[in-house]
């Protein structure tokens, strides 16, 4: 057998550890400076909890706020008094208000060389947008919705792929397509993978199965000769997980799952995709001992796990209300928790409760809060 980083993944996927141990071996010789092998041979050698207890994590110190806080650019100033209003629930006010900002020269857009950074002008569009939404001015809040979309898109030359997620807010689906296939056309061997994946969400998206097939069988080759290259890239190996998981491929995303928790054992990431592996498969046991590492807090030192992901778990073992708890606590973001919500509750065909869970959005005290992007972009599907 040869004698690489890559076959001796394979070995530890295969629980194949004393001959990957041999292998390992005669790489560190080889490469005694690649700090990966040796973490890979101690994984051969510990348990996942031995490894993970013994880990001395340090939190990084907080950052230090400047003695002075930098002055904001008039618009911003203004923009703030804008939603300062909204949060109050004055909403017309705030509305027209945020129009008169966009008419003042303060608002101008950044420079050319920073055509990626928001747009002032679309940012207030977007505010003003959410405003007449909550006024129920449905035709009012697509007309600026779209107008914010296309300030972004004017900002960008004609080809770039940056373009893409703008397009699909309106739902220009024919731009994105050609924009996507000329990137394909120009992208190195190390973007191809990504690229075909986010086309296969698109296509996924537009309720195109064959084409959407396609790309997913693409980005998966292209995922393939990345790691054939890179074989230590530990999040490409959660990545591929990932998306064998979307394609079906159960038994050999657990093998690629394995090979990114030998390479990074304690990020609790890889566990929660582990477990969510195993109850696909129907081995429940075997799940439930994986998210027992995650409760017992062993997992949880180099990063905190989102309770989303942890909630997606639970619903597929059939432990619904643990689940709707676990997506109810969700802090990251609102909007998001919201959004999670909704599709849970969609998923198992709880219309009330979308109902009441519109209602209590409302009532978030930040106004951008109050609707979110999924929201907004549906407008074009209302009109």
């Amino acid at each position: 057998m040869l004698i690489s980083a890559e076959n001796a993944l394979e070995l530890i996927a295969q629980e194949k550890y004393d001959r990957a141990k041999d292998m390992l071996k005669k790489l560190i010789s080889t490469f005694p400076d690649q700090d990966e092998l040796y973490n890979l041979y101690g994984y051969c050698n510990k348990c996942i909890e031995e490894i993970c207890e013994k880990e001395d994590f340090i939190t990084p110190p907080a950052a230090t706020a400047p003695a002075v806080a930098p002055t904001l650019p008039k618009w911003q100033q203004l923009r703030q008094k804008g939603i300062e209003l909204a949060n109050k629930e004055e909403y017309k006010t705030a509305a027209n208000f945020f129009g008169i900002i966009w008419e003042s020269p303060d608002a101008e857009k950044p420079q050319p060389s920073s055509p990626r950074l928001p747009q002032p002008k679309a940012l207030l569009l977007k505010d003003r947008a959410i405003c007449l939404f909550l006024l129920e001015d449905i035709e009012g809040a697509a007309h600026n919705y779209k107008h914010a979309a296309q300030i972004e898109l004017d900002a960008l030359p004609p080809d770039d792929p940056q373009r893409i997620k703008h397009l699909c807010k309106i739902k220009n689906y024919t731009e994105a397509l050609r924009i996507f296939a000329l990137a394909l056309q120009n992208a190195a061997a190390d973007e191809r993978a990504d690229l075909y994946y986010q086309r296969y969400e698109l296509h996924k998206n537009m309720g195109q199965a064959s084409e959407a097939a396609y790309d997913l069988q693409n980005a998966l080759k292209w995922v393939a000769n990345d790691l054939h290259a890179r074989p230590l890239d530990y999040a490409r190996h959660h990545t591929f997980a990932d998306w064998l998981i979307e394609r079906g491929n159960l038994d050999q995303a657990l093998a690629e799952n394995a090979k990114a928790i030998a390479l990074w054992p304690a990020l609790c990431d890889y566990h929660i995709q582990r477990a969510e592996i195993y109850a696909r498969l129907g081995h429940i046991d075997k799940s439930q001992q994986e998210m027992a590492l995650l409760d017992s807090g062993t997992l949880y030192r180099t990063q905190s796990c989102r309770p989303a992901k942890k909630a997606k778990v639970y619903e597929l073992w059939g432990e619904l209300q643990t689940a709707e708890k676990l997506y109810q606590s969700e802090t990251l973001c609102a909007a998001k928790r919201y959004d999670d919500l909704y599709d849970f509750y969609q998923r198992h065909n709880r219309t009330q409760d979308i109902t009441d869970l519109r209602a209590a959005q409302r009532k978030e005290p930040d106004f951008h809060d109050r609707v979110s992007e999924r929201e907004m972009q549906n407008l074009f599907q209302a009109k």
